[in-house]
């Protein structure tokens, strides 16, 4: 069974314009989908800001609460470090995209050591750091075609 690993960028720029419930609406989205195409693969919240929590996710389950809270900045380094040993994961980034360079170059590189295809970034904001561009990269309003054909 396949495991996809949604990541919430939850730093304190997504409390802005309400990002932090558009990454929650974005979750349930992903949860839907595998639900409909009868693929339920084993799924993870991840809340990321300064650190990273992991969760277990079950179809169907509500949000939890206190992965809405928005504080400090987005470590990639710390990201990083908390996933880079799963080697069999699917990866959705949900986030407004403005880290710094480090963190950047970090994601980067990780996305890089994954197998094709494995990772997906969703960006959310109308200010979305227009800088994070590629295959892989969508806008919020695009997740179904993030999906598509993604998890096999």
């Amino acid at each position: 069974m396949a495991k996809v690993y949604v990541i919430c960028d939850m730093s304190g720029s997504m409390v802005e314009d309400g990002r932090r419930f558009v990454v929650r609406n974005l979750v349930r989205t992903v949860d839907q989908y595998f639900r409909l195409q009868n693929s339920t693969p084993e799924m993870f919240i991840v809340h990321w800001s300064s650190d990273v929590d992991v969760v277990k996710w079950d179809p169907g389950q509500d949000f939890p609460d206190n992965m809405l809270a928005c504080c400090g900045e987005a470590s990639g380094e710390v990201l990083v470090d908390k996933l880079s040993g799963i080697a069999d994961g699917y990866f959705m980034l949900i986030t407004d995209g403005y880290w710094t360079h480090e963190t950047r170059k970090k994601i980067a590189a990780w996305n890089r050591s994954l197998p094709d295809g494995h990772f997906r970034m969703l960006m959310v904001g109308v200010d979305a750091n227009p800088k994070l561009r590629g295959p892989s990269v969508f806008f919020g309003e695009d997740v179904l075609a993030a999906l598509d054909n993604w998890v096999r």
